[in-house]
């Protein structure tokens, strides 16, 4: 499936072979980001061929998981990463080393990132997404919509008191779906900000009557937000920086 917006296109996979001979390159411009949405499930028989192009660290990082469960995630994550910036480079997986910044946003750290490559991505369910940019900070976030463990009680820890008073005004039936949206997109901006989890996402006031693409200057920096839900299975969004704005 393909769906091309305004400056993104974007990619459904469900199984590896899929995505195994793809050239993305040719998707990747100052003007264009690339959007790969993962269906994991078709991915679980690919844990071994995975597994092989862990590093040393990644190895670790593996073993040291508590759960079998959280191990595999982190294999097939890594993994599916590593294809996908490969096929983006045009290089072979296993020349693709990565590293993290202080705030654990992780970057291609190799010399063969000629093109400044950035990528994030997020993980709910069954649903994995990436982003791809150049030149470009970017964030990404995903929640599927039928996560039972989602409620209202982490509100007031992430909308500003405006958007929390504006929450309580809608439908009771919309509070959920409007309540990830926001959260989704303030996340998407902190991880293109490069802070994750250290940003005081109640400083980020976007309120309910958003359109599908807006600006919002933080930080000195003004950061494009799309949202790219598929509400009935998943509420997503895009952050990406705006140079010269």
């Amino acid at each position: 499936m393909e769906i091309i917006g305004d400056t993104i296109k974007m990619f459904e996979f469900h199984e590896l072979s899929e995505i195994a001979s793809r050239d993305f390159s040719q998707h990747l411009d100052l003007n264009q980001i690339l959007v790969v949405l993962i269906r994991i499930k078709g991915f679980a028989k690919d844990l071994m061929q995975f597994e092989r192009y862990l590093t040393n660290r990644e190895n670790e990082r593996y073993k040291a998981y508590q759960t079998k469960s959280r191990a595999q995630q982190f294999i097939i994550h890594r993994g599916i990463l590593r294809l996908l910036c490969a096929r983006c480079l045009a290089q072979p997986k296993t020349a693709i080393h990565f590293a993290e910044t202080a705030y654990h946003k992780p970057f291609i750290k190799s010399q063969i990132n000629q093109i400044d490559l950035r990528f994030n991505l997020s993980h709910s369910q069954n649903h994995a997404i990436y982003a791809f940019a150049l030149k470009r900070e970017i964030g990404i976030d995903i929640e599927a919509t039928n996560n039972r463990s989602v409620d209202l009680s982490g509100a007031e820890s992430v909308l500003a008191p405006s958007e929390l008073g504006e929450l309580y005004t809608l439908p009771s039936s919309n509070r959920i779906i409007s309540f990830l949206k926001l959260w989704t997109q303030k996340e998407a901006i902190s991880k293109a900000l490069g802070l994750g989890l250290a940003l005081n996402f109640k400083d980020i006031v976007l309120g309910f009557e958003q359109n599908k693409y807006s600006k919002v200057k933080i930080m000195g920096e003004t950061i494009g937000v799309h949202d790219i839900s598929q509400y009935n299975e998943y509420v997503a969004a895009l952050a990406v920086e705006m140079p010269n704005v």
